[in-house]
């Protein structure tokens, strides 16, 4: 259990500065060292004789003794955290813009935490730090979420998606500001997030893909990376940072992937084609990116929307979406649990919102029932 005691020290300007004592020392997050003092900021003059300035010491002292009672309160009920109040005075929504600019591996992720951050900065008069976050303060913002308008135009609601994406977005943020030890416990965990629709996951047809496939682009790596994930399924968050030290070939298994996932953090073991080889290109050394200089950028997003216009193709498609196409593939040919296996998906609940019927086997099962 951690100790503490309010103490003082002696500066050389005549001023007492008052802190509090830890044992055992407790971890800075900020510095990663230990510490056994936490400065509060707070100083008095000892030797003042000015009655103003001895009840103005009392005071100070008063502010003093009163986060002393705090920390240990916190103590009692089990919510102190070693370095939890380092950053008590500092800008949470600093930190939340800056995991959202990590983010910046795909269009829809970014963009949804970019949103996700626009809205509690609005939320919260683009003021916020570390000691305002509360569990009642992040309930707040989902009843805020679940009542206000677009950020474009205040005659629109947002869609029950979007409250759903946004609201778990901030639960994010919450939870790695818990694990980085600048909060005293995960706020958000005892919050339900708003209730989201099954949406539609846009895919293409076996048409679509042949006319990319006979379609030139203005830069060929890009061509490639999307059809190789076409082919895979990868996410575009491990396709555009592969190296060739994850590729592998033997006689029994052919050509197979091992890679550190950027979403889920773990390595998975993934077997690829011979067209998906072939699409990776020439190959090159361990450390060699495998699609070359690709990165993710508004310039390449529009790049790849310049070649699907050019293949006829007007559906709204992402990078993503060709994760979408390779899910419905899957699914349609071998079955859901080996889309959950192919997709790496730790739940089936995950796989099921792939589960979309290609246009054409529907129209076959229609055409089928005659009465």
């Amino acid at each position: 259990m951690i100790n503490f005691k309010l103490r003082e020290s002696q500066l050389k300007d005549g001023r007492v500065s008052l802190f509090l004592d830890y044992y055992p020392p407790i971890i800075n997050p900020k510095t990663g060292k230990s510490t056994r003092r936490e400065f509060l900021k707070l100083y008095y003059n000892k030797k003042t004789k000015d009655p103003f300035e001895k009840q103005k010491n009392e005071i100070i002292k008063a502010a003093a003794e009163k986060l002393r009672l705090e920390r240990y309160n916190r103590l009692l009920t089990g919510s102190f955290e070693e370095g939890s109040f380092f950053a008590q005075e500092e800008s949470f929504l600093d930190f939340f813009k800056m995991e959202s600019k990590k983010r910046a591996t795909s269009d829809g992720n970014y963009n949804t935490w970019k949103s996700s951050y626009s809205y509690f900065s609005r939320f919260t008069n683009n003021r916020c730090k570390f000691k305002d976050i509360t569990e009642k303060l992040c309930r707040d913002f989902k009843t805020y979420l679940e009542k206000t308008t677009t950020l474009k135009s205040e005659m629109n609601k947002l869609s029950a998606n979007s409250k759903h994406m946004y609201y778990n977005k901030f639960k994010a943020a919450i939870n790695e500001a818990y694990l980085q030890g600048l909060i005293s416990k995960k706020f958000t965990l005892r919050i339900q997030s708003p209730k989201a629709e099954n949406p539609f996951r846009e895919f293409l047809e076996e048409d679509e893909i042949k006319r990319l496939m006979e379609t030139p682009c203005e830069v060929d790596t890009i061509k490639r990376a999307a059809l190789f994930c076409i082919v895979t399924g990868l996410r575009v968050s491990d396709v555009f940072p592969l190296k060739w030290s994850s590729y592998s070939y033997d006689s029994i298994n052919k050509h197979t992937l091992r890679l550190k996932s950027a979403k889920m953090g773990e390595f998975i073991y993934h077997p690829i084609s011979e067209q998906a080889f072939k699409l990776m290109g020439k190959i090159g050394g361990k450390n060699d990116q495998v699609f070359r200089g690709l990165k993710y950028s508004a310039n390449n997003n529009k790049l790849l929307e310049r070649w699907l216009h050019l293949a006829g193709i007007k559906k709204k498609i992402t990078w993503h979406n060709f994760r979408h196409t390779y899910a419905v593939i899957v699914i349609e040919k071998h079955g859901i649990y080996a889309g959950k296996e192919m997709l790496h998906h730790k739940n089936l609940k995950t796989t099921e919102i792939y589960s979309h019927m290609k246009i054409g086997q529907r129209v076959k099962i229609a055409n089928s029932i005659i009465i």
